[in-house]
């Protein structure tokens, strides 16, 4: 766009005839007021002037503080200054990149900030090198000429009668030293932002993009005066957003962070506990409720403290959400799609208390993701769809391995995860089948010898977990005749799930005998034990119960006497003999007769 001056000369007496013309009725005071008012954050004007630099393809900004004015240049080398750039700075409202939303400074509205603090901005270029008078008024007659190659120079007097150079000297300090990761993150050309304050004490930002093999992830290093530097990892993901503006087709790029924590491994993980800001390349005050940075050229509140609702913000944010959903891809590409970034992806629970609000729909897209795409982690590290996973307790895990769990069920286990969590909530809103050991029995009922190459190649341990679990199992209830069900004890009296000291498989329906003390002497020849360690302690307390609740016995005299001694090759004095000892040990209490209401010897 071409100036509407010929000349710098030009341009000049237009805007002292405006100038006189608003001070004759009274106007210009309350427009400085209002134009200088507009910004809430102190020394709001870094980031304008951070913006024109980024807009003019600056790799390096350097601010420069003194006890009465500020110095800030720039290497930008799109372009040296413009009558158009002169023409832009001293009017209102308007820039030379209006009509461009991915471009971010505008002259126009976003420089006036600068007059909170001086009333006379100084700036040098290759070509034109002048003063601004009551905003609006460019004045070189009084400027020395400066010879600069591929720099921008303004400098910033304390000049301001409103505001003493004290005030803003305090004032600008504070700005400078705020300055952290948010100020460069989203800047696709400034890589160095350095600043000196009066004292000597100096400050940067810096990116480095070589703190990782993965392309995405870049560091920022910030040293503040007096402090020791720091580095923070982000993974930063772009996009183009074509929006039709005023008729014409635009490409918009909009972009998003994850802040990352290195491990102790040198690998990287997603940190969840970041609270997301919503930037126009610097943050603005709206609150998303997500767990990462959003960035896109928003139409924004004069103050850029807020974006506006409108048709072409919500396209942008949509675009945002589905570029969240890509990361993921990127993430799994390299392996680090883990549980950090479950714990940092929003869920419909995190806008319960702001269910309108337009950043729900990140939440909607991802979930959308998670149940279409591969994006659950199995303990494999693979990456499965949500029909081909389960849940379960690290019991049911230790007797179901995952290579079983596949081969069984052809399902894979999800890892474990520490509860309560985000990732607790991330998960629960997919409603994944949790196996249980009641899962493990419905097998049994189908078919009692549905696990019996699993059980063939187990050890002691392996049983006494899944005794364990059997104990915790819940039993089984008819209500009615019409809901008749086989009880847990029926089910297992079909399966060979006891091993026995003999290193074999055996059911319940085989006599089977705890160890104990005692040692039989009487009709117990060569009993059959249970190959088992039982200690006083609460588990195996419900272990030693479950056992007997299903029919095996502890050894002891009663056991031996009333063994069976029916078979053929038994003679009557040898039963005789049996009952007379039966007799004996019930007058002496070592029997209990209700126990032989079941023994052959009655037959």
């Amino acid at each position: 766009m071409m100036s509407r001056f010929s000349t710098f000369e030009e341009l000049k007496s237009k805007r002292k005839e405006m100038v006189k013309s608003m001070k004759e009725n009274d106007a210009f005071d309350g427009i400085k007021n209002l134009l200088t008012e507009l910004y809430p954050d102190k020394a709001h004007f870094i980031y304008e002037l951070l913006q024109n630099a980024e807009d003019m393809n600056a790799t390096e900004v350097n601010f420069q503080l003194f006890d009465d004015k500020l110095i800030f240049t720039h290497n930008g080398d799109k372009r040296t200054f413009t009558l158009e750039d002169v023409e832009a700075i001293t009017n209102i409202s308007k820039g030379t990149k209006k009509d461009d939303p991915t471009t971010i400074g505008q002259f126009g509205v976003g420089f006036k900030a600068v007059y909170a603090y001086t009333a006379t901005p100084e700036i040098y270029s290759e070509d034109y090198c002048f003063k601004i008078i009551d905003m609006l008024i460019p004045e070189d007659d009084s400027i020395a000429q400066q010879t600069l190659k591929d720099q921008t120079k303004f400098v910033f007097p304390f000049d301001n009668s409103d505001k003493p150079k004290e005030k803003a000297f305090e004032e600008i300090v504070e700005g400078l030293c705020n300055l952290d990761e948010t100020a460069i993150l989203f800047l696709n050309h400034i890589k160095t932002i350095n600043y000196e304050l009066s004292n000597g004490t100096k400050g940067y930002i810096k990116v480095d993009e070589m703190v990782s093999s993965i392309k995405f992830i870049i560091g920022i290093r910030v040293k503040k005066s007096e402090v020791d530097e720091r580095i923070s990892y982000w993974s930063k993901f772009n996009e183009e957003c074509p929006i039709i503006v005023e008729g014409k087709l635009k490409n918009n790029t909009v972009s998003l962070a994850y802040r990352m924590k290195m491990l102790n491994d040198g690998k990287f993980s997603v940190d969840s506990s970041l609270t997301g800001k919503v930037c126009i390349f610097f943050p603005t005050d709206q609150k998303s409720d997500l767990h990462f940075h959003i960035n896109a050229p928003f139409a924004s509140t004069v103050a850029r403290d807020n974006i506006r609702y409108c048709e072409e913000n919500e396209k942008l944010i949509e675009a945002l959400a589905n570029l969240s959903v890509e990361s993921l891809y990127y993430f799994r590409g390299v392996k680090l799609l883990d549980y950090s970034v479950y714990e940092a992806l929003p869920t419909i629970r995190d806008f319960a208390n702001n269910p309108n609000s337009r950043y729900q729909i990140f939440a909607e897209k991802i979930k959308q993701a998670f149940e279409s795409d591969a994006l659950f982690i199995t303990e494999q590290g693979d990456y499965l769809k949500l029909e081909v996973v389960m849940w379960a307790s690290v019991e049911v895990k230790n007797i179901l391995p995952l290579s079983e769990v596949e081969f069984y069920y052809q399902k894979s286990w999800l890892p474990r995860f520490t509860t309560p969590s985000r990732i607790e909530f991330f998960v629960d809103q997919f409603k994944i089948k949790e196996f249980t050991i009641e899962d493990f029995i419905n097998s049994l009922e189908k078919n009692p010898n549905f696990f019996d190459a699993l059980f063939a190649k187990q050890n002691a341990q392996y049983f006494k977990t899944l005794y364990y679990l059997f104990s915790q199992s819940k039993e089984r209830k008819s209500y009615s005749i019409f809901d008749s069900k086989p009880s847990r004890t029926e089910i297992l009296s079909n399966v060979e799930f006891i091993l026995c000291e003999d290193k074999k498989l055996h059911s319940i329906k085989d006599r089977l005998y705890l160890r104990t003390d005692y040692q039989p002497k009487y009709y117990l020849k060569n009993p059959l034990y249970v190959d088992l360690s039982l200690k006083n302690i609460v588990q195996d307390r419900e272990i030693k119960q479950f056992l007997l609740s299903i029919g095996i016995k502890e050894m002891s005299e009663q056991e031996d006497l009333i063994a069976d001694v029916s078979g053929d090759n038994v003679s009557i004095d040898d039963m005789l003999l049996k009952m007379m000892e039966i007799i004996e040990g019930y007058k002496s209490g070592a029997i209990n007769i209700k126990d032989l209401e079941e023994s052959p010897i009655f037959i």
